[in-house]
């Protein structure tokens, strides 16, 4: 009985330690995720009562649907690897369908935390420093068919009068740029879920000589990338199988790297090298046959 009770306690203990690291709620059954935002009312405007200034507003329609934006919206792990020139650090603390907090420098002194409003089709980002809230943008997103008008309003404490035409560019600019990242990424993704399910799917490919390689083909539903390096001819795929972005070839020629999550796979084995990554694989390639004529490249 005491053996049993101790191993309860360990339990219990266990499951209030993952509670706190990792956002979940302990139950001696399961752990569910919950909603943590720290910032009370989190998803009414300026909960904190500062005198806020809106400083800029900024709107666009972008080529996506409102699907793949929602997608983005909930989608951290994107920041520091497509947006590096924009974010030095970002590190998760807690994310779950309310949103995410990811720490803003190694200190943690600083964080930003996005709280979605589903019903509303909007959501909100906060930016703390030193536990004092920085700045409040507010983004509202309306489905158009295919694509979705945003309408995003920054505002910040404190300003002065004299400060909002500087601060409201700066802003601006900078959600240009991320914007615009974004929806590159979306667009080449919606095309490539298309992709997945379009018909017919060859599933054999001749090439005549000469090629200029590399050279990216499709085949059987995804892309492929034909090389030569000084083994021969190789071939690979294209395409990361984690959220369908390209994929690129490193310094480390055995591997592939997606600049989306910065995700890295073997180039050989098709094993996924990110320890923390989602759980993934590449495709297997091709078979290659070549003649002194033709490249031909088949799936099995």
């Amino acid at each position: 009985m005491a053996t049993e009770l101790l191993a309860s306690q360990l339990l219990e203990s266990r499951l209030l330690e993952l509670t706190r690291q990792r956002g979940y709620t302990a139950d001696h059954k399961k752990l569910t995720l919950v909603m943590t935002a720290q910032q009370t009312d989190a998803l009414n405007r300026n909960p904190n009562k500062l005198d806020m200034v809106r400083v800029a507003t900024y709107e666009r329609c972008i080529n996506a649907s409102i699907e793949r934006v929602w997608e983005n919206v909930l989608d951290w792990q994107h920041l520091p690897w497509l947006h590096d020139s924009s974010f030095d650090f970002v590190a998760l603390d807690t994310a779950g369908d309310w949103g995410w907090r990811t720490w803003s420098n190694p200190e943690k002194t600083g964080y930003v935390e996005l709280c979605v409003n589903r019903e509303k089709s909007e959501y909100v980002a906060r930016s703390y420093q030193n536990g004092e809230q920085i700045s409040e943008i507010w983004t509202r997103l309306v489905p158009s068919q295919n694509k979705t008008e945003i309408e995003v309003a920054f505002e910040l404490p404190n300003v002065t009068p004299e400060k909002v035409a500087k601060l409201g560019t700066i802003f601006v600019t900078l959600y240009s740029r991320l914007w615009d990242e974004d929806e590159e990424m979306m667009m080449l993704r919606e095309t490539r879920l298309q992709q997945k399910f379009n018909d017919p799917a060859p599933t054999v490919l001749t090439l005549q000589k000469p090629l200029q390689l590399p050279l990216t083909v499709s085949l059987g539903r995804g892309d492929w990338i034909l090389g030569q390096d000084n083994d021969g001819l190789f071939v690979h795929s294209a395409i990361c199988p984690h959220l369908l972005g390209p994929l690129e070839r490193t310094k480390n020629a055995d591997r592939l790297s997606c600049p989306w999550h910065g995700y890295e796979f073997d180039v050989h084995s098709g094993d996924c090298l990110t320890t923390d990554a989602a759980p993934c694989r590449l495709k297997p390639p091709p078979k290659i046959d070549e003649t002194e004529s033709s490249i031909t490249l088949s799936l099995k």
